[in-house]
């Protein structure tokens, strides 16, 4: 019973966590995973990353090598 109990709060504690990082904006409105700019790095570790491109207004996925900036 104790084990149900424990499993449903961590259960609620990640949709909990889930919804409002979802609502973490910046003041302009975007979110602050695509207010980055796009720097690929010289390194190869292929970590998704998003930038936004002020041309089209869109927010795009890119490759972070790893290390750099």
């Amino acid at each position: 019973m104790l084990l149900i109990f424990v499993v449903s709060l961590v259960i609620m504690a990640c949709i909990v966590v889930g919804k409002t990082g979802k609502k973490l904006k910046q003041r302009n409105g975007l979110n602050p995973n695509c207010s980055l700019e796009k720097n690929d790095g010289p390194c190869r570790a292929m970590i998704p990353r998003f930038y936004f491109d002020n041309v089209t207004r869109t927010c795009h996925r890119f490759l972070y090598g790893g290390c750099g900036r």
